[in-house]
């Protein structure tokens, strides 16, 4: 299982899993000091919450895959990550 730690600014936001063909985002608690529950500092798409309904997972799925390199790009990103902390 792939993951990546999603940071803005300094502040851990949260972790990306892959599952499949898509991206499941859990906001870490820790970013609820800096930000207020329902920020949408990141992302209308995806406001900072501890629970997300089906459609706002399918949302955010598709806002951090459109972020992600494609191709040579992506190819090389994962070559210079640490050995175990590939991108999904």
């Amino acid at each position: 299982m792939s993951m990546l730690q999603v940071i803005l600014y300094g502040t851990v936001l949260g972790t990306l899993t892959q599952k499949g063909n898509w991206f499941d985002f859990e906001v870490d608690r820790g970013a609820f000091e800096t930000y207020q529950l329902s920020s949408t500092i990141m992302s209308v798409a995806v406001p900072l919450n501890l629970r997300y309904s089906a459609s706002h997972k399918r949302h955010s799925s598709i806002f951090f895959a459109e972020l992600l390199p494609e191709g040579r790009n992506y190819e090389w990103l994962a070559q210079s990550l640490p050995h175990g902390e590939r991108t999904p």
